[in-house]
Order: C-alpha cells, then sequence, then structure tokens
C-alpha cells in the first residue's frame, strides 16, 4: 500500500488497518496501565538541551491519557506497522530500530482532551543517537464518526 505524501515529514497510508484489526489494537491494552497524559515544556536556551532543570509538565499540548508498550512483536498487526515505518525510512534516510519502538495508546474520553503539535526535545549533534525520538507517528484506531475533533 503506498502512501499518500503530504510533505516530507507526513505521509498517510489510508485504510492501513481495517476496523476489526484496529479493535484487536485497542484490545491489547485493556490490561496495560494508564497514566495521566502528560508532555513537558522545556527551556530551549539550556545548554543540555533536552533535560533542562527549567523542564516542567503542562497541559496545554496535551489532556488525557495514555497507555504503553514496548514489544513490536507482541502487538496485533506490529509487524505491519514496523514495515510502514521501514517504508519511511527508506524514503527519508532517517533510520528506526524497531527494538526501540514505543507504542503509546491515547484515550481521550472526557471532551476537551487533546493531543496538539509539539517538540519532544531539541536536537543537537550532541544528543543526535538512536535514542533520541526522530519519528513519531498516529495510528488512528477509533471510527472518527464516534467523536467530534
Amino acid at each position: 500500500m503506498a502512501p499518500e505524501i503530504i510533505s516530507n515529514a507526513v505521509y498517510i497510508f489510508r485504510g492501513f488497518l481495517s476496523p476489526e484489526q484496529c479493535d484487536e489494537v485497542l484490545a491489547h491494552f485493556d490490561d496495560k496501565e494508564r497514566y495521566i497524559a502528560e508532555t513537558l515544556s522545556y527551556n530551549f536556551n539550556s545548554k543540555d538541551n533536552n533535560s533542562s532543570p527549567d523542564a516542567k509538565v503542562e497541559s496545554k499540548s496535551r489532556k488525557g491519557h495514555v497507555k504503553f508498550m514496548n514489544d513490536v512483536y507482541d502487538l496485533p498487526h506490529g509487524e505491519k506497522i514496523t514495515m510502514a515505518l521501514d517504508h519511511y525510512s527508506s524514503e527519508t534516510g532517517i533510520v528506526t530500530y524497531p527494538d526501540h519502538v514505543i507504542f503509546q495508546l491515547g484515550i481521550y474520553d472526557e471532551p476537551g482532551d487533546h493531543f496538539i503539535w509539539h517538540p519532544d526535545h531539541s536536537i543537537s549533534i550532541s544528543n543526535f543517537n538512536d535514542e533520541v525520538r526522530k519519528v513519531s507517528a498516529s495510528l488512528q484506531l477509533t471510527d472518527p464518526s464516534e467523536y467530534e475533533g
């Protein structure tokens, strides 16, 4: 399945998973621990860029809950998700590591819950290694007719 390329940074794979496959992915997270969704606000003028003592939790960028898992081979259809990331990597030259993938399920069950564009950290040559998130992907699991926004 070829993606729709919006820009060199945005690829859209329409119809990537069937509704039944989306339900399987959602069900897989049922027993995972639920956390309050947070983002950090960084002081990008600090010398270390990434772990500034001025970093603080903020909710302007995100409100809701999350669940995590990091085993791509345990997630239903994880191989297919990895293949999409590999396709993106081969097109852009950005190297991804399947064993460094962290799946984050965003849960938005209250009016006003949201997740907007935000920087994860400041990248510099000194901190650009395999542990730094270079690619973020979103997989729409809920039918758009089931919510507003």
